[in-house]
């Protein structure tokens, strides 16, 4: 192994290396603790400090953790270690369809046909949730020794509806040799785009070759787009029409001729496999037009011949053949003279994976030409396009005006006033664009995305009419924010006075889920004082409890409650009380269950077991909330001892608990008044309870609980006492009881894998909840320190930072309560799935505020570097530019230590 690769990095064993691919390094791995084999993906120290390729390596593991997919490899995990980033895969143990096609000489078209449909369904789930690969070829695509095919390697893939490009325009992404004609021209990629590079991975599976190859990637791009591909059953006879067919609708130039959909691509597979015939392939049309040269054979060295119109005279493609050799030889050199100056002065990736906006730009140049080689004689003067080009720009026409302005430079190529007026005519193109969506988006409220496009529209515009609708947009998002910031005072403040009421009825449980709600809508300097509050008063519900328990003689519950309290601040008298209670409980434990139960220790005393065991069971039963489970065990010590009084005393109890039990699932929800009225209920049932009755009614007419937020979505009923009450809890936010029942439960069934997946549902619920909310705070505190900086220069990057920080802290607000909602729909899964995506967020989260960083530091290196002035008065313009700078490597050090503090947040939870 090399000494560079760790031995290990998170919870994996690096074993081997198995691959190199643009975007990371995979190797063999094993997870330390559940020992099992994974593929790790980890991304090259070179890329590990630009958070640009951080966001796009987290971005892949978060894709495909979206898609479960049979034909899709799964990602079990994903993190950062010591500055490395990886992603820990399934383990699929095989070859590469390329591999396989190599092995496999002339595979039978029954085999060639599920390997494609296998991944045309991979394709088609990846495609359902709006993203294209846009790098398909043999090496990504897996054969398992279950004989499953699956995709790997989604670092290039992006959104379908996405209009943000990873790459500038007119840059390609891909591997050269499976690449669609779209790509070669740069140009955006859609599903249609993955099928041609399946079609080309499939024309070599059947095949044995691919139908382009040369030893340039300019000329093999050219290709692409040009040429029309070799009829499969040309190189392999025996292939059936419908084979042939199939490859060459994949291989249509044009995207409007191959299959639109993958769905659409396995419909025509499995017509074939049903025995029909499905249409012939689209006759050859290149995917831009060519001049009049382009349809005969092109002389290039190593490349395959174009297909002749079969109604052109052979006479004449032999008279153009030598002018048009010379023309394409010509640019041939040209681009490969070009290619090689891009090459020798740029840094670009691997020739697999094609990232290099050069490649793209020579391309397009290469196709201009090709596509103008012979001008038109009818061209006009070069005065002529001039006038009529300005004469289109004085009306605005501005598109009018660049086309007239390239005809004249067609004619005269080196004139620097046609240059000029080209570049004039681009920029006020741009400027226009701009400008329209930044009125639409005005137009909708969406203020900030305005903003965004005011901003770029500055950079084009002379005059001050971008500036002019940047200072409006932001009086519109000040006065937006003063709303906001009222707003959220308001609600601050009616949850404090919800949380007073409460506290004054003595409700301390609704008192602290008030509190803290307040406090999530406070500053920071008041959540610390509100959050305090909150704890104090679920102490004092606990203390309630607690005492309640104790005065029905329910040392147990009145025991577990004072540890509650206890866990909550330190009280040397609670202390003393709980030790208290052990010494009542002690007796119980040996002789009898605690009082007022005296039958059972008349049981006891005359020996007879099965009833004594019968009644200790139905109070275990009863004391868990499992009410049926307590009559049971009741009827059975009725069949044993069918005069006992004490029998039908529990039953009492049993029956008022229940009441009690569904009264508090009411007021949990907010029916106060009908809570009560189960409250008197059980009192009458069971006199014994009275005192633990008029505890719950108390304030319950008094207050209610506010119902469930609206993004929490309601559990569906479940038979499970135990599972309803954690529910209940959760429901209303009360974590912290919820977690302490639990605890009980498992303290009392350690082996119970039920109770025990709770648990582990609950706690990740809340590590999940709690990881959103501190990622969303150090946003916060970046914003505070982007504020910081407007007031050292007011400038639109520094604004267009404040909107950036104000998105990712939304974006984080909003997935606060996922891991709830999962909770309360009993998808533990999903619930265990949100945790580790938060997880993954943190590390996003802390790239993200390094890029931020390191955008003020540049600003550092500025003020640092700046030095003497025209004012007589020297010493203070130098030292005015210093305090900035120092100012500015202050708010550098804060970004940098909350990005710190992200990315630790990965780490929160874990065992």
């Amino acid at each position: 192994m090399n000494s560079s690769t760790p031995e290990t990095i998170g919870s994996f064993r690096i074993l081997a290396k198995i691959g190199q691919g643009g975007m990371g390094t995979v190797y063999r791995a094993v997870h330390g603790t559940l020992e099992r084999p994974v593929a790790l993906k980890i991304l090259p120290n070179e890329f590990a400090n630009n958070p640009e390729y951080v966001m796009r390596f987290l971005r892949e593991a978060r894709t495909v953790a979206a898609l479960r997919h049979d034909n899709i490899v799964h990602v079990y995990d994903a993190g950062e270690q010591g500055g490395a980033y990886f992603i820990a895969m399934e383990l699929i143990d095989g070859c590469n369809l390329g591999t396989y096609a190599d092995e496999h000489k002339n595979v039978s078209e029954k085999d060639g046909l599920e390997l494609l449909l296998q991944a045309a369904r991979g394709l088609s789930a990846a495609h359902s949730k709006g993203l294209v690969h846009r790098d398909i070829k043999p090496e990504n695509l897996l054969l398992g020794t279950d004989n499953i095919l699956r995709i790997v390697d989604f670092g290039l893939v992006m959104e379908s509806t996405s209009t943000t490009q990873l790459t500038a325009t007119g840059a390609c992404l891909g591997t050269p040799m499976y690449m669609s004609p779209e790509q070669a021209d740069g140009e955006n990629a859609d599903a249609r785009t993955d099928i041609y590079s399946l079609g080309v991975t499939f024309f070599r599976v059947f095949t044995g070759q691919t139908p382009f190859t040369s030893p340039t990637v300019m000329n093999l791009l050219f290709k692409h787009k040009f040429e029309a591909p070799p009829e499969p059953n040309s190189i392999r006879p025996d292939l059936s029409t419908n084979i042939n067919s199939l490859l060459l609708h994949m291989l249509a130039k044009r995207r409007e001729d191959r299959p639109q959909t993958a769905q659409n691509l396995i419909e025509m597979i499995e017509t074939i496999k049903q025995g029909k015939n499905i249409p012939p392939p689209p006759k050859f049309v290149p995917h831009a037009a060519m001049n009049a040269g382009a349809a005969t054979e092109l002389n290039i060295p190593g490349a395959a011949s174009v297909r002749r119109d079969p109604n052109s005279s052979n006479s004449d493609g032999r008279r153009r053949a030598p002018i048009l050799g010379i023309l394409v030889i010509g640019l041939v050199l040209a681009v490969m003279v070009t290619l090689f100056y891009v090459v020798s002065h740029t840094s670009s990736p691997p020739v697999e994976n094609i990232t290099d906006t050069g490649v793209a730009k020579n391309m397009s140049t290469a196709t201009n030409t090709a596509t103008n080689a012979l001008p038109v004689r009818n061209d006009p003067p070069p005065d002529d396009a001039l006038k009529r080009g300005d004469t289109a720009y004085a009306a605005g026409k501005y598109r009018d005006a660049l086309e007239e302005y390239k005809i004249g430079q067609k004619l005269q190529p080196r004139s620097d006033e046609l240059a000029g007026r080209i570049h004039k005519a681009e920029r006020a193109i741009a400027l226009t664009d701009l400008m329209d969506k930044g009125s639409g988006l005005e137009a909708n409220g969406q203020w900030e995305d305005a903003l965004t496009q005011y901003t770029a529209a500055k950079l084009y515009d002379d005059g001050t009419a971008a500036q002019q609708h940047i200072d409006g947009v932001n009086q519109k998002l000040a006065e937006q924010r003063q709303l906001d910031a009222s707003n959220k005072n308001a609600s601050r403040d009616a949850e404090l006075k919800k949380a007073e009421l409460a506290e004054k009825s003595m409700r301390y449980d609704i008192a602290a889920e008030h509190y803290s709600r307040g406090a999530m809508l406070s500053d920071p300097e008041l959540r610390v004082t509100i959050a305090e509050k909150a704890k104090e008063c679920r102490r004092q519900d606990y203390l309630a409890r607690a005492k309640a328990c104790e005065a029905t003689s329910n040392f147990t519950d009145a025991e577990n409650f004072y540890k509650k309290a206890l866990d909550i601040k330190d009280d040397p008298l609670i202390a003393e009380k709980i030790a208290t209670l052990r010494t009542k409980l002690q007796p119980a434990q040996v002789v009898t269950p605690p009082p007022p139960f005296p039958a059972v220790q008349t049981a006891v005393m005359t020996g007879d077991k099965d009833y004594n065991d019968a009644m200790s069971d139905a109070r275990l039963a009863m004391n868990a909330n499992d009410y049926k489970g307590a009559r049971m065990k009741l009827d059975l010590a009725r069949k044993l001892q069918p005069t006992q009084p004490e029998t039908a005393a529990l039953g009492l109890e049993v029956d008022g608990r229940e009441l009690i039990f569904q009264g508090d699932a009411l007021q949990s929800k907010g029916n106060g008044q009908q809570a009560a009225v189960l409250y008197r209920k059980a009192a009458v049932v069971c006199p014994d309870l009275k005192a633990l009755s008029d505890a719950r009614i108390g304030a319950a007419g008094a207050f209610s609980v506010p119902p469930p937020p609206p993004n929490t979505t309601t559990a569906p009923a479940v038979t499970s006492p135990l599972v309803e009450r954690i529910d209940a809890y959760v429901r209303a936010y009360k974590d912290d009881e919820a977690t302490a029942d639990i605890a009980n439960e498992v303290r009392l069934a350690p082996r119970n894998d039920r109770v025990q997946q709770v648990s582990d549902a609950l706690e990740n619920m809340r590590n999940g909840g709690w990881i959103y909310h501190e990622l969303s705070a150090l946003c916060e505190k970046g914003r505070a320190q982007v504020a910081d900086a407007l007031d050292l220069e007011d400038d639109d990057h520094t604004k267009a930072e404040r909107v950036r920080l104000k998105r990712m802290i939304e974006e984080l607000n909003d997935k606060i309560s996922r891991g709830r909602t999962l909770f309360l729909n009993h998808d533990y899964d999903g619930v265990k799935g949100a945790l580790a995506t938060a997880r993954t967020d943190a590390i996003e989260t802390g790239a993200k505020l390094s890029a931020a960083a390191d955008f003020f530091t540049k600003r550092v290196d500025h003020f640092s570097k700046q030095g003497g002035v025209t004012v007589p008065i020297v010493g203070i313009s130098v030292s005015g530019n210093r305090k900035k700078a120092e100012r500015y490597q202050r708010i550098v050090d804060e970004f940098r230590k909350y990005a710190e503090q992200a990315k630790n947040l990965k780490k929160f939870g874990e065992n």
